[in-house]
Order: structure tokens, then sequence, then C-alpha cells
């Protein structure tokens, strides 16, 4: 607890209030409302914030290229792979349920989708950047084959993501034209035909589910709108509460015993549950991250979390060597976390923490 105390104090000194007092929030929180889940949480936000803050500190000595040259790699690697499932060559990696065909290095369609998506933003540059040497990739020839790549993942949040960042950075790249209004139109409308023809001739995605799964949802919000049910009780609160009655005796029984306010999970179980909602499945996760997040720590960790990435945006916004690159990165990850649990698999909060930390490190060396 000392360490956890300790870290968020220094960030709030050193590099960024909001995320320190998140920080001591979560701390507190999951220390007045102990559950197994707790402890879990915070060994990970001491290791997330402690790195956070490392980057913080040493983002100077970064050289962020090499990061992006990585990341553009790995997701180029990872289309290959993905070319080699769809005609049933798999190396290292052997599906075990249809569910994991045709996913790359990942378990499954979504988290691939998600990570090409966030990549796709390192690929908008080469020498109109301003790269001179003769040595340097043009990583903008790499932007068809990402194309192709989210074509084969046939997830419409990654098309989604994609399409939106990309608008941002035609959008960005033309800001200063004469008919801005007219670009910014038409950079939209391009982004919705691009969405729109995704859906129609690759595939169309379960949101009328994801939907019915959202608005269900909402009623557990509604029961604890302040401060929510406890940090990691939507994992067990969501399943039960959608379709309690099509699970088996032994997963309901589970996650009743982890839930944290049992008596008021079952008068409102009893008041409100319909058992004709049509939501078949386990749903650990609500595939929305903000109304997850909200339904374990309310209105109020919702704002503090919100008030996090507003603080990063505005340090984005003041510093004048912006990497807009990265920017968009971060703008991919928490867009693809309306519609997945991105925000709780390791490698996209690593990345997410690691981008951030370099934004907010740069604009604290400015600042000072």
């Amino acid at each position: 607890m000392s360490i956890y105390w300790f870290v968020c104090c220094v960030i709030y000194c050193y590099a960024n209030r909001t995320v320190g007092i998140f920080g001591l929030f979560a701390l507190v929180y999951s220390v007045v409302m102990f559950i197994p889940d707790s402890y879990n949480f915070i060994l990970l936000a001491i290791f997330y914030l402690s790195f956070y803050l490392i980057i913080v500190v040493i983002q100077k000595n970064f050289n962020k290229t090499a990061i992006k040259n990585i990341l553009c790699a790995a997701a180029l690697i990872n289309i290959l792979w993905l070319v080699l499932q769809e005609y049933q060559i798999y190396i290292f990696f052997y599906p075990t349920s249809f569910y994991e065909r045709g996913v790359g290095w990942f378990a499954n369609r979504n988290e691939t989708a998600v990570f090409l998506a966030l990549a796709l933003p390192l690929f908008f540059r080469g020498e109109w950047e301003g790269w001179k040497r003769p040595w340097t990739l043009k990583w903008y020839l790499g932007v068809p084959v990402m194309v192709m790549g989210l074509i084969l993942a046939k997830c419409t949040n990654g098309a989604l993501t994609a399409s939106i960042v990309s608008g941002v950075y035609v959008a960005y790249r033309f800001w200063n034209v004469k008919n801005r209004k007219v670009a910014v139109i038409v950079i939209l409308i391009c982004s919705l035909l691009a969405v729109g023809g995704f859906m129609k001739f690759v595939h169309l995605g379960s949101y009328p589910i994801r939907l019915k799964v959202y608005v269900t949802s909402l009623d557990l919000v509604y029961a604890k709108p302040l401060l929510g049910w406890g940090i990691g009780q939507a994992t067990y609160t969501v399943p039960i509460y959608l379709n309690g009655d099509r699970q088996t005796k032994e997963v309901s029984k589970w996650c009743l015993e982890n839930i944290y306010y049992q008596e008021d999970f079952k008068k409102l179980y009893t008041a409100k549950h319909t058992f004709d909602s049509g939501i078949c499945g386990f749903w650990p996760q609500v595939h929305n991250d903000y109304e997850q997040w909200l339904i374990d720590t309310g209105l109020v960790g919702l704002f503090l979390l919100f008030m996090v990435f507003l603080s990063h945006f505005l340090a984005f916004i003041k510093t004048r060597k912006r990497d807009v690159l990265l920017g968009l990165s971060v703008l991919a990850i928490l867009i693809s976390a309306n519609a997945f649990f991105t925000l709780q698999m390791g490698c996209f909060v690593f990345i997410l923490t690691l981008f951030m930390g370099i934004i907010q490190g740069e604009y604290v060396s400015q600042r000072s």
C-alpha cells in the first residue's frame, strides 16, 4: 500500500495530477470495498502507474521511431499470419475452436482488429514527414496491406476505429485549406461509406445483441449510480443479470458469491430482470469498457477516468512538437474500448500507458 501511495503522490507532484488523483481514488476504493479481485487490481495498478511515471521521466531517451517501427513490423507479420491462416496454414498457433480461426497472433478477431487499428496511424509517415535520409522506410506503402488485414480480421469495431482515426488524420492534414468545412464533410462521408461498405460486403457485426447488452446493463448503473458495485464487480453482476436463468447453477452460484452487495443485487434481479431478453451466452464483459467501469465505480470513477484522458489531450494540444501519430494510436485504443474490453487486456493497456506517458513526458519537458 505504501508503494502505491508513494507512486501516486510522485505522479501527482511531478507528472500529472489527474492520474495521481485517479490512482489514489482506485486505491482507497479497493481497500474500503475489499474483495479478492481488489488485491490483483492493486498489484496491476502499481505496475502500470510506476511504468507511466518512468516513461514520463525518461521519455527524452526513448527512440520513438524505433517503437513505431517495431509495432508496424509486428502488424505486418500478423497480417502475414492472417493470410496463411485463411489458407489453413498454421505456424505455432493452432485453432482450438471456430472462433480462433483467422486471428493471427491473438485469441480472437476483435483483438487482432484492435491491434491493426492502433498500428494503422503509425504507417502514416514517410518522406513527406520530413525524412530525407535514403534509408528511411516508406511505411505509408503498407497502408493498403493494413486495410487488407482489417478486412481479413472481419471485425466491425476494428474497421470503425480505423476509419475514424484515418479521417481525423486526413482532416488534420487538410485543416489549413480554404474550404475547411467542405473538406471535413467529405472526409466524414468517406469514413461513413468505408464503414458501411465493410458492414455490407465483409462483416455486419453483432451490434444488435451488443446494444441490447448495453441497454440492459444500465439497470446496474441506475441501481448504484454514484460509486457503483465495486471494482471488478461487473464481471459477476453483468452475466447473471443479463441471463442468469440460462446459466448453470454452478456459474450462477459462483457469480453471486463474489458480488459485494448480494442483497441489493437480489432485489434488483427480482424487480427488473426479464426472462425473455433474448441474450444468449456468458457475458463477463459488457464489451464496452466505459460502461463496465461505470458499473464498477459509478459516475465518480468514470468522471475521474475521463479527466485522465482529457488532461492528456490538453497536454498533447499544448505540446509544440507533439507526435500526431502517437496521439492517433491512443485515440484508436480509446475508440475501440466502446465496443470491446480493450482496456482490460494487458497488451493494449501497456501500449496505451507507454504512449500516454510519452505524450505527458513531452509536455512536462516543455513546461520545465
